[in-house]
């Protein structure tokens, strides 16, 4: 596992959705994205960044689809003109798309070993998600914005 620091994460003109799904569902609501962003006249311009709050088997996700139009927000969903993630540290995850909060866990204790401060919660950049072999075959990093021992700051949004 490899764990690299000071990390940033630059997007602009992002649609923000928000949605509960069950777990096992959420790569093929990734999916879902890219097969039919197109319909809104825009395409994907970058990675899809998600949080997350864990409820067991469900979870409430919300995401950002960087695009390459400025859009309003509507009732289906949101924009934001930018996502700034600075001096994050950031890890790639590897397999079982379930097992990810496993290797989030692993993240944190090596910051927490650093005396690391954190001060964002954990974004995830989408790098792989196929719904037919999310069990095994996932990509994706996650990032967690930190406080160094320096007075250097993290987030903004």
């Amino acid at each position: 596992m490899q764990i690299i620091e000071r990390q940033s994460i630059f997007l602009f003109n992002l649609i923000t959705y928000k949605i509960k799904l069950d777990k096992k569902r959420f790569p093929d609501f990734i999916q879902h994205i890219n097969r039919n962003i197109g319909a809104l006249g825009v395409e994907l311009t970058d990675r899809i960044i998600f949080r997350f709050d864990d409820h067991g088997d469900e979870a409430d996700y919300e995401l950002f689809m960087p695009v390459d139009k400025v859009l309003q927000s509507r009732k289906e969903y949101g924009f934001e003109p930018v996502l700034k993630l600075l001096q994050a540290i950031t890890v790639r995850h590897e397999g079982n798309f379930l097992d990810l909060k496993k290797t989030e866990q692993r993240l944190i204790e090596h910051i927490n070993k650093k005396n690391y401060t954190i001060i964002s919660e954990p974004y995830y950049s989408v790098v792989r998600l196929d719904p037919e072999n999310y069990s095994s075959d996932s990509i994706i990093d996650i990032y967690i914005g930190v406080k160094y021992n320096s007075n250097s700051t993290t987030l903004m949004q």
